[in-house]
């Protein structure tokens, strides 16, 4: 397999033009691109995107019609880190930063590549073990390209990943790997059909809640508040927004419908 790296940040600051991540900004080079490759060649050809494009969708709908027999979702974002201590940038200048921060933003390309394209998807930059491949497969991708946490931990941790994965599937009854593509995504709703749902109201198990008043705090609308015995439920101010249940330390707050 070959894959074509339209999405590299570092070369767009040189002076030739037309290369790295420019290529994958304009979806009629890409295109261009990928169908004299995929003439030229025998084996199949995957083309890795930019996230530095207003629509990395309308791309890979491009390289489809090319030729291209999958894409790689997504490359690195350009960055800037200073040291603080020396006054000056990190590795001299801007360059390409990824990792599991940006894991959530790589999602939602696969998450829409996969629903309005319809091509197989290779996904990268966030998988850090087990379970951030869980998360990129359930999104639609069918394959996993795993790099940073390799320098990290050396090659051994794709075993790890592998061991994971496997017993995540056996946990949860999953016979293949195939039978988790894309039912994330499959599952994924507009905001339109989200303000359809029925409103959620946060429930409080005093019994387990040890009185942080970490949910209080968080929340924004007095759905929670503070009273003599504890928490206090006000479902008629709740949004469904579950963030006091992300914020309990106790796993005291469940949430159902009204």
């Amino acid at each position: 397999m070959l894959e074509l790296n339209f999405g590299c940040p570092h070369p767009s600051q040189m002076e030739e033009e037309g290369v790295g991540m420019l290529i994958g900004q304009d979806p009629e080079m890409a295109g261009e691109i990928t169908r004299t490759v995929v003439r030229a060649v025998r084996i199949p050809v995957i083309t890795k995107l930019t996230p530095q494009v207003n629509y990395p969708t309308a791309v890979a709908q491009a390289v489809k019609a090319a030729g291209a027999s999958g894409v790689t979702v997504i490359n690195r974002f350009t960055g800037f880190t200073v040291n603080i201590e020396e006054g000056k940038p990190y590795i001299h200048g801007r360059a390409g930063v990824g990792g599991p921060w940006v894991k959530p933003l790589a999602l939602r390309w696969v998450n829409s590549i996969y629903s309005e394209v319809g091509i197989p998807i290779a996904g990268t930059n966030g998988i850090y073990d087990w379970r951030e491949a869980v998360e990129f497969i359930m999104s639609g991708a069918t394959l996993m390209e795993v790099g940073s946490v390799l320098m990290l931990k050396g090659y051994n941790h794709i075993q790890t990943i592998l061991k994971g994965l496997q017993e995540f599937m056996d946990r949860k009854g999953y016979k293949t790997v195939n039978s988790m593509v894309g039912i994330g995504c499959k599952k994924s709703l507009s905001y339109e059909e989200m303000y359809q749902l029925p409103r959620m109201k946060s429930s409080i198990d005093q019994g387990k809640c040890n009185r942080c008043y970490n949910c209080v705090r968080s929340c924004f609308y007095d759905a929670l508040q503070r009273g003599q015995e504890g928490v206090i439920s006000k479902s008629e101010n709740s949004i469904g927004c579950e963030l006091c249940y992300s914020v309990c330390p106790a796993d005291a707050i469940s949430f159902e419908v009204y």
